[in-house]
């Protein structure tokens, strides 16, 4: 067909192709849009879970440990 374009990674051709995505090894086209949506979706998810756990622990394991420690709230002690 006339919307078909040939390939170059794949060597065929695919209708209506948005691109090759090197990490899929595979050619992006109307009938795999979704599911390539949905991978970027998740791959985002996970890199930012990952760099927040990332900051948590650097936060967690290298602040200062000698921080003010207070009576424990028992506004009763002398």
């Amino acid at each position: 067909p006339m919307q078909a374009r040939h390939c170059q990674h794949c060597g065929a051709c695919i209708l209506n192709i948005d691109h090759h995505c090197p990490w899929s090894g595979k050619c992006i086209a109307d009938n795999n849009m979704q599911q390539f949506n949905y991978f970027l979706g998740i791959l985002c998810f996970e890199v930012y879970f990952m760099l927040g756990s990332f900051i948590y622990f650097w936060v967690a394991c290298y602040t200062a440990a000698d921080l003010p420690v207070g009576d424990g709230g028992n506004k009763n002690s002398k």
